[in-house]
């Protein structure tokens, strides 16, 4: 019989090419290169041509047609030159005449002495490798596997012991048992759509899903007996769990001597000796269901019916079934047999697409029924549960490789209390590190642990719901001394920590505690999380963190903190092939030696993560006969994130024609795969999964085989969709948003998504009615796919509407993005806009008085933060008019300033008199209004005091403070928060007209508000200070002022608000005092609070920053200048005016220089950054800055800083304003035309 033999060469040389022959008798090879041919019979070597040794090759693979017998080779590329291999065992087993395919000959008719393929594994083995033969790399590749091997045999990389993680004995290993030829179609659909869910499912229960798909992963040098030995010793290992397959092929029948030698291997396989003449996949069934008693059976059996053969073409049929009658007869039995079974599941399918669904519900049943536990209905428990399980998988994962083993030990016996930090790019290990060193302190008994894995979902990337879990933990250890609930809102939570962990760790003192969090670089960034101003900088004595990230912006935060660093050990080719192998062993799996090199020799597969999602990507969709291309494929892309692109046409090619008919058309253009990672990765704050199905246009049930499929790459467990790897979405954005055209259209959609929420395209002024968070998420997102997609008439329209206004200015991070939106479009639109929006909202909603005072009041304070004082101002005075009924001293007469700038309680060194300019009618109205017209007429007063100090019109702040302050003491005491906030800022007031000492001067006025502050702090705190010993006499310098500042730089969390403005302002006045020493202490612990209490990146920070700057600059002694006009001049006095008392700072000029240009370009990047270039406060950093420069006589780098200054505040505070006008005179002074 004649047959055709296709042959094909991976890498030929140079002008060689194996044609396709067609030969009777035996099989020849022809080997053409120019004119001369070259035959190879049984036992030959591979031909030379032109005297020069042809290209050596390796079998590789046996692909088996429907017609006629394909065999690829390729060229070994660890074969030595001048030794050309030999196809001796290929070209006598062909010659042989078997015809037969692979997947007849596992489970097709066949003769005895057919040898074994099953699951894909070769029948023509390739001689063994001789290390001789190798390449220098190969070699070293082979003698690193054998290495490995013999570690893993002895158990030296592998714990035996049970984890202290409770899940993790918890694992269900499911064998995979089906003809191959005819159900291909049916496992990819199970390994596709099914296990990933069964997966997930498992893991919430606290287990392990592994599927054992043989369908490649025989060692293709393995003979007859050593396939059905490893077969059948996997279907014992997965026992009781086995998922059977059955269609009409009965499948390949080992000899007699084939299982003789198999139970050689394998002593337990005696029973096949009784079953010869059965097929190994009834021997399988026997194995995993028949042998095992009926109360042990947990086998899952799904028949084909004989209906699909019928819908098939006729050569389909044929190959779909068995054509002999003894083999057909056998299989009907077997069939018979598994529906006549007690204690297993046994369904029948029509069509494959029916049969992921009985699967998917068959399993999960499997699953609860092996690994229900307790209904968890504390939610406290619940998260603890998962972490448990999450931390159980990771550890799983671990391999304890000395250098890591090392590392962990290097943490685990630390002394210091310092934080440690684990550093490393995303997929080398450090939730398997963080998992395995938690896993060894649950073993000690002195230890008490809280492990937190953020990236475990986005629920526990939030860090709300970290700090809940932590201080309920605490509340645990501690319960006779934490009494109190668990706080609710993040500054709750993070003031609460600090007290917390004293108190528990001194309840415990003889307990170390371990808290641990991995994966800081997956915090959603609400609230500005990424700073880590919710964490403490310093912990108790007993009290070990230890903490993980990729750098990112919370990893320069841990080291701007000082705290140790432990960079990730480097991977190398020895820890990859140990990885891979401990992979295909879990799988029951093995990859032939040029295969495994050809993977963990590719040099640019440096991480874990890179490695085991390619070792995945193999499993779910290679098959045998494909592997030789699907590897080179999948090692082609040189990054992950091109790796990753494959991974997403993958998903492409599976769902999206699938489900196309289902989605909305501009999902359907581009896809459902690509419109979920299009939306995923543009959404500002991540995407919730009820969002997402929304703006899709899905059901979840449509979707729910998709999202289980990518739940290895984002995280969807509950609440927002995240990508969980940084190298995923830059796989999307390099496939979907390569360009602004995609970009934008896409925030369009989603626009059109959030403004559809709340209606009318946000330009109504009704908000919806169900819960605030719904309300708040389109805050989040609305406005940002707005601007994005360039609709800025819509995001005008959207940030105008008062009710979206002031539910934006309530948040502290959605305060910030307001501003952040207006400064993008302009501040003077928004300077324009509100004032007609406010008018329009008032004659809507007709308010009361006080309501419309308040929202004028609410929308002055925005502009003026802003630094829109102009429009401020007019809003001051309309909130003014409307709470008193116009029965008030009018403030707007006289003067025509248009002047810019924002906060509060804070701002800079400009002077003015300080007469007080008394309203004679003023109090006469004050006593005649309600306490809520009073209430918002105090406010209104107060914000209209610091509108006119930024204006520098201190006679005017001065006598809107005086007018407030009575109000407040009458409504909340003298010292109360409101009240006390007033002298604070009269007390600034004074220091700009240098009154400093004195009953009313600016040293004892904020000496009263700071003692009322600090007895606002709690008691136990408080008592500590002994502030009954204080007074406003009282020397900053006494040792008892002394211990009460450093109580408060020692609990920054549990400082109210209020404290850290005070403490600035009275540095401020010591300063100008002339007690230096103080000064530097008092801002000092000002900027350890702000930061701790406002974040690193926050204005506040800037302000303290700014003064502390200013006081080293001060002690500068100046440089003479060169002017052209002037000569030789000093443009600031040699220095402060001489005291008695002074206290000048002892350090050297350059150190003074250091410090004060550090905290200069500190505040400016700061100001830049959150209020904007154009702000009258960086303006003033810029000057401050000048100023320095100019002491050191760098008048040309100065230059460029008061021209950037002198542009904003004309700008902004307009050409008459004081501060425009002092930085005039000095571009004057240095030879500048203004």
């Amino acid at each position: 019989m004649e047959k055709e033999l296709s042959v094909c060469l991976d890498a030929p040389a140079d002008g060689v090419k194996l044609d396709t022959v067609s030969v009777s008798g035996c099989i020849r090879l022809v080997v053409k290169r120019g004119d001369q041919d070259g035959k190879l019979q049984p036992g030959d070597e591979l031909l030379t041509i032109n005297e020069a040794p042809a290209p050596n090759i390796l079998l590789a693979n046996r692909a088996l047609k429907t017609k006629g017998t394909s065999l690829v080779i390729k060229r070994n590329p660890m074969a030595v030159v001048g030794k050309p291999a030999t196809l001796t065992t290929v070209v006598k087993q062909q010659a042989k005449g078997r015809t037969n395919s692979a997947g007849a000959a596992h489970h097709g008719t066949a003769a005895a002495s057919r040898p074994p393929a099953h699951h894909g594994a070769e029948t023509t083995a390739a001689p063994p490798l001789s290390p001789s033969r190798l390449s220098p790399m190969a070699r070293k590749t082979a003698d690193l596997i054998s290495k490995a091997k013999k570690e893993l045999a002895s158990n030296k990389l592998v714990r035996r012991r049970r984890s202290s993680f409770s899940t993790r004995e918890k694992h269900m290993r499911l064998f995979i048992s089906s003809s191959f030829v005819d159900m291909h179609l049916e496992r990819d659909l199970l390994m596709k759509h099914v296990f990933p869910k069964v997966r997930n499912a498992c893991l919430q229960m606290g287990a392990q899903f592994t599927e054992i798909d043989l369908r490649w992963g025989i060692d293709e040098q393995s003979q007859m007996p050593q396939v059905i030995a490893t077969c059948l010793t996997e279907v014992t290992r997965c026992r009781p769990f086995i998922l059977c397959i059955l269609g009409h092929r009965y499948g390949w029948q080992p000899p007699m001597e084939a299982l003789q030698e198999a139970c050689g291997l394998a002593p337990d396989l005696q029973w096949t000796l009784d079953a010869h003449g059965c097929s190994i996949t009834h021997m399988e069934a026997m194995a995993g269901i028949l042998r095992l008693p009926e109360s042990e059976r947990r086998g899952l059996v799904y028949l084909r019916s004989e209906e699909y053969l019928k819908t098939l073409e006729k050569p389909l049929q044929q190959e779909y079934s068995t054509t002999d009658a003894d083999a057909r007869s056998k299989m009907a039995e077997l069939r018979q047999t598994l529906l006549n079974t007690r204690g297993i599941t046994v369904r029948t399918y029509n069509r494959p697409d029916d049969l992921p669904q009985m699967v998917m519900e068959d399993l999960l049943a499997r699953c609860q029924g092996a690994f229900a536990h307790e209904a968890l209905t504390d939610p406290y428990q619940q998260d603890n549960f998962s972490h448990n399980a999450f931390g159980a998988s990771r550890a799983a994962t671990y391999i304890p490789f000395p250098h890591l083993q090392e590392l962990i030990g290097d943490i685990q016996q630390r002394s210091s209390n310092t934080p440690v930090h684990v550093l490393g790019e995303s997929g080398t290990g450090k939730s398997s590190i963080m998992a395995a060193f938690l896993d060894q302190v649950l073993e000690q008994p002195n230890a008490l642990t809280f492990f937190h894995f953020i990236g475990h979902s986005s629920h526990s990337a939030h860090h709300v719901n970290l700090l809940k879990r932590l201080l309920h933990q605490l509340k645990q250890w501690a319960p006779d001394t934490i009494t109190e609930p668990v706080p609710s809102t993040a500054a709750q939570l993070a003031a609460a920590l600090p007290s917390w962990l004293s108190t528990a760790s001194t309840a415990r003192n003889d307990k170390t505690i371990f808290i641990c969090l991995d994966a800081l670089n997956q915090l959603q960034n609400i609230d500005n999380a990424h700073e880590l101003a919710w964490l403490p900088k310093v912990f108790p004595a007993n009290v070990r963190v230890v903490l993980s990230s990729t750098p990112c912006r919370s990893a320069d935060v841990v080291s701007k903190r000082g705290w140790d660093v432990k960079h990730m050990p480097h991977i190398g080719k020895y820890e990859r092939i140990t990885y891979a192998l401990l992979f295909l062993n879990k799988r029951g799996k093995e990859l032939s030696f040029d295969r495994l090199h050809q993977i963990v020799s590719a040099e640019h597969v440096t991480s874990l993560l890179h490695l085991r999602l390619i070792l995945e990507e193999l499993q779910v969709s290679a098959s045998f006969d494909t592997l030789d291309t699907f590897i080179p494929r999948m090692l082609a892309p040189p990054t992950l994130p091109a790796f990753f692109g494959l991974v997403l046409q993958r998903l492409e090619d599976t769902y999206n024609d699938a489900l196309k008919s289902t989605v909305a058309p501009a999902v359907a253009r581009r896809g459902i795969v690509g419109s979920i990672m299009c939306y995923v990765a543009c959404a500002q704050h991540g995407i919730t999964e009820t969002e997402l199905m929304a703006v899709l246009g899905v059901a979840r049930s449509q979707i729910s085989t998709l999202m289980f499929a990518v739940e290895e790459f984002m995280q969807i467990n509950t609440g927002y969709v995240l990508f969980a790897h940084e190298a995923f979405l830059k796989a999307v954005e390099g496939k979907y948003l390569s360009t602004d055209a995609h970009r934008t259209a896409v925030h369009a959609e989603l626009a059109a998504f959030f403004a559809g929420t709340i209606g009318d395209n946000g330009c109504g002024d009704a908000l919806p009615t169900d819960e605030e968070s719904s309300v708040a998420r389109v805050c989040a997102e609305l406005p940002w796919h707005l601007l994005l997609s360039k609709q800025t008439a819509a995001l005008c329209a959207f940030l105008t509407r008062i009710p979206i206004y002031r539910r934006m200015r309530a948040s502290e991070f959605l305060k910030l993005e307001l501003a952040s939106f207006w400064r993008e479009v302009g501040l003077d639109e928004a300077s324009a806009r509100y004032p007609a929006a406010l008018a329009a909202y008032l004659r809507k909603t007709n308010l009361g008085a006080v309501e419309a005072a308040d929202v004028t009041l609410a929308l002055a304070t925005g502009l003026h933060e802003w630094g829109e004082y102009g429009a401020a101002e007019q809003l001051y005075q309309s909130a003014l008019d409307t709470i008193t009924d116009g029965r008030t001293t009018p403030l707007l007469a006289g003067h025509n300033d248009n002047n810019t700038n924002t906060s509060s309680h804070h701002h800079h060194h400009h002077h003015d008199d300080d007469d007080d300019d008394e309203h004679s009618n003023d109090a006469d109205v004050d006593r005649g209004l309600s306490q809520a017209q009073s209430h918002v007429l105090a406010e209104v007063l107060v914000g209209f005091a610091r509108l006119r100090t930024h204006q520098s019109r201190g006679r005017e702040a001065q006598a809107l403070l005086r007018r407030a302050h009575p109000m407040f003491v009458r409504m909340f005491g003298a010292d109360s928060r409101e009240a006390t906030q007033v002298l604070d800022d009269l007390a600034w007031n004074q220091i700009m007209a240098k009154q400093l000492r004195g009953e009313r001067g600016a040293v004892s006025l904020l000496k009263q508000s700071l003692l009322a502050k600090l007895r606002a702090m709690p008691s136990t705190i408080a008592a500590t200070m002994h502030l009954d010993t204080l007074d406003g006499g009282a020397d900053l310098d006494d040792d008892a002022w002394t211990h009460v500042i450093d109580t408060l730089a020692a609990n920054p969390k549990q400082t109210p608000r209020t404290v850290p403005p005070a403490l600035n302002r009275l540095a401020l006045a010591y300063s100008n005092l002339g007690h230096m020493r103080i000064a530097e202490q008092l801002f000092s612990c000002s900027l350890l609070l702000h930061r701790s209490l406002w974040g690193d990146q926050h204005p506040n920070v800037a302000l303290v920053l700014g003064d502390l700057g200013s006081l080293y600059a001060r002690q500068i002694p100046p440089e003479k200048l060169s002017l052209a006009a002037q000569g030789e001049v000093y443009l600031y006095d040699a220095a402060d005016p001489e005291r008695s008392d002074a206290q000048p700072l002892r350090m050297d000029v350059d150190t003074l220089f250091s410090k004060a240009k550090q905290c200069y370009e500190e505040a400016i990047a700061i100001r830049t950054q959150t209020l904007g270039r154009e702000h009258p406060f960086t303006a003033t950093s810029l000057k401050g800055l000048g100023d320095l420069l100019c002491r050191r006589a760098r008048v040309q780098d100065a230059l460029v800083l008061y021209r950037q200054c002198h542009e904003i505040r004309l700008d902004a505070l307009g050409k008459d304003n004081k501060q425009t006008q002092l930085v005039a005179a000095r571009l004057r002074e240095l030879g500048e035309a203004v």
